[in-house]
């Protein structure tokens, strides 16, 4: 049941941070590897990494 609350909440994220959510914690990918895929900076990976956490918590504590 967890996962599927956790694959709900992926799904709510904009596309872009829920594919570098994905690839980063689903598919092991590192920030550089993503940083290329993406073509966008390091730092944009790590931003957006940070405000998909932030985004998910609020969605499971809120369907919890």
């Amino acid at each position: 049941e967890i996962i599927i609350q956790i694959n709900e909440a992926i799904a709510q994220l904009p596309e872009q941070m829920a594919e570098i959510f994905k690839l980063k914690y689903l598919e092991g990918k590192k920030i550089k590897e993503i940083a290329v895929i993406n073509r966008i900076t390091k730092n944009t990976i790590k931003t957006q990494l940070q405000r998909a956490k932030n985004k998910l918590r609020k969605i499971l504590i809120e369907t919890t």
